[in-house]
């Protein structure tokens, strides 16, 4: 059932989630006759590198974690669904993967969002319950559902975890997940979000569990962890 969590994971982790595009550079201007050189604008700035430098890794986890990373080409299912908006300003962004352990217990994700200012970044924060909204409706309506993957019964709720950031959120959903075929399989499925905000970086994490719900505390620790690695950079 690992999959099928993860492809709920992957619209609904975040508000911002690795997806295969990125932002449009702008055109420069065409130059006219004049004394003056007409004005031209720049291609965004590329911070990818900057993003990756600030994912937590293997050494922030128990030992008995190992990290499952995201496969190239992963895109993001709710893109098309909810749009990509949130991602206005955006100059570089990473996926840590899942974090998961080697018995029971909930896996991890986080994702790193870096904008050109301070600004962009609160406006693509402000986006994030209507997002949410949109993925949960997106499970309800069977949009999610692929090959012999079935999903249904979401719920959303606001959750009041020690979540550090400028601005942040935490949210618990719970659905149900079923595999048909030979061996009909189903499964509750829980997961817990948080993101938060330092200066222009946007970052996310999110818990889940099959069975189980993964606990509170826990994520808020790992969310401490991301935020004092985001807080330490210039």
């Amino acid at each position: 059932m690992r999959g099928l969590a993860w492809l709920v994971l992957l619209g609904l982790g975040a508000i911002v989630i690795a997806s295969c595009g990125g932002s449009t550079p702008k055109k420069t201007p065409t130059a006219t006759p004049s004394p003056t050189p007409a004005p031209t604008t720049s291609a965004p700035k590329d911070e990818t590198a900057f993003a990756q430098s600030m994912l937590l890794t293997l050494d922030d986890f128990p030992d008995d974690y190992d990290l499952s990373p995201i496969a190239a080409g992963d895109a993001n299912p709710l893109d098309t669904i909810c749009g990509t908006g949130r991602e206005a300003g955006k100059t570089g962004k990473a996926t840590a993967g899942d974090f998961v352990p080697a018995a029971d217990g909930a896996s991890y994700s986080e994702n790193i969002v870096v904008f050109a200012n301070s600004s962009a970044v609160s406006r693509a924060a402000d986006t994030l319950p209507s997002y949410v909204d949109c993925g949960v409706k997106a499970i309800n309506d069977g949009r999610l559902d692929r090959g012999n993957l079935r999903f249904g019964d979401a719920k959303l709720s606001s959750e009041n975890f020690d979540v550090p950031g400028e601005k942040h959120f935490a949210y618990s959903i719970t659905a149900t997940g079923r595999q048909t075929g030979k061996q009909d399989a189903f499964q509750n499925l829980y997961f817990l979000i948080v993101y938060g905000t330092q200066g222009r970086v946007g970052y996310s994490i999110s818990a889940n569990g099959a069975g189980e719900p993964p606990d509170g505390e826990e994520l808020s620790h790992v969310a401490h962890l991301a935020h004092e690695r985001i807080r330490q950079q210039p």
